[in-house]
């Protein structure tokens, strides 16, 4: 993914690996911005932490990519270990962080941003397609476009 080229992502339980192997096989990617102080965020990681889990279990090439907003290493790892999926995280401090929120234009957390393996961007509204489709949201991104739109939440 071309945002994440070069880079390198941590795994769940510290170790670390290149961005390139690490999503080699993956079609789609859930760019999630996240922070340990923000309630909303907890609970929809709980959301993602399942829809991720089913998504896995059936084989389908998508991977998240946890960007932390949190203010303290500590914070990133208690998230990380205590609800988050077995997912991948850009490491804490690192400058990627700001270039991503930067780049996708993140104002407000959770965001879950989708993208292609080459980095174009699917949905900015991933936490909705989470939160009103689950892991079948996946079919959609597959696609190549968003599972649901404004009109859905009214």
């Amino acid at each position: 993914m071309d945002s994440l080229a070069g880079n390198t992502l941590q795994k769940k339980n510290g170790d670390l690996i290149g961005a390139g192997q690490a999503l080699k096989a993956v079609d789609v990617v859930g760019l999630y911005f996240s922070a340990e102080w923000c309630p909303p965020c907890r609970k929809f990681t709980v959301s993602l932490a399942e829809a991720y889990k089913d998504l896995k279990g059936k084989g389908k090439p998508f991977e998240v990519v946890f960007v932390s907003l949190d203010v303290s290493k500590e914070e990133m790892k208690t998230t990380m270990d205590e609800v988050h999926g077995d997912w991948l995280a850009v490491p804490f401090g690192d400058p990627l962080v700001p270039d991503l929120e930067q780049k996708y234009a993140v104002e407000v957390v959770p965001t879950l941003v989708i993208v292609k393996k080459s980095g174009e961007i699917i949905t900015m509204e991933g936490r909705r397609d989470v939160s009103k489709k689950g892991a079948a949201a996946f079919d959609s991104w597959q696609q190549g476009k968003a599972a649901t739109s404004e009109s859905d939440d009214q």
